[in-house]
């Protein structure tokens, strides 16, 4: 079962900032505050899956790796095992533009095979670029790598 990261954050609902009116600043000002609300953002390119920002709450416990050096990361190894579940991500945004509550299973940084809940918007502009800005609302380990402890 997937254990909520917060317990306001089902169901998930937000108003993120348009991009393409408002200037980038805004955008950071909105994460900062969804942050501090205990919710942990990631900014990836789409439809590759290089980091390109994330929040600063992470879980020490989940992520072992200071979110600084996570920056420039690229996932897409996460998804080596579920790549199902990335094409229909991909297919939700391409469609939707948002896949809310989405639920898929990969790689934690560690190596850790996990299971995860998020919800994902298709943003243009972003970073210059087309972006996924994920909201993590919950996880569950499903088996811990074996070199860790």
């Amino acid at each position: 079962m997937i254990t909520p990261q917060t317990p306001n954050l089902t169901p998930f609902q937000t108003n993120i900032p348009d991009v393409g009116e408002t200037i980038f600043p805004d955008f950071l000002q909105f994460l900062a505050e969804e942050s501090k609300k205990g919710r942990f953002w990631v900014v990836s390119e789409f439809p590759s899956d290089r980091v390109l920002f994330l929040t600063d709450n992470t879980d020490p416990n989940w992520v072992k790796i200071p979110t600084h050096q996570i920056i420039g990361m690229d996932r897409m190894n996460s998804w080596r095992d579920s790549m199902d579940d990335y094409d229909r991500l991909q297919h939700l945004l391409m469609t939707d533009g948002v896949a809310p509550q989405f639920v898929n299973k990969g790689y934690r940084l560690d190596d850790s095979f996990c299971q995860f809940q998020k919800t994902h918007y298709l943003i243009d502009g972003l970073f210059g670029t087309q972006c996924r800005a994920s909201v993590s609302e919950g996880r569950e380990l499903l088996r811990l790598a074996p070199d860790v402890k």
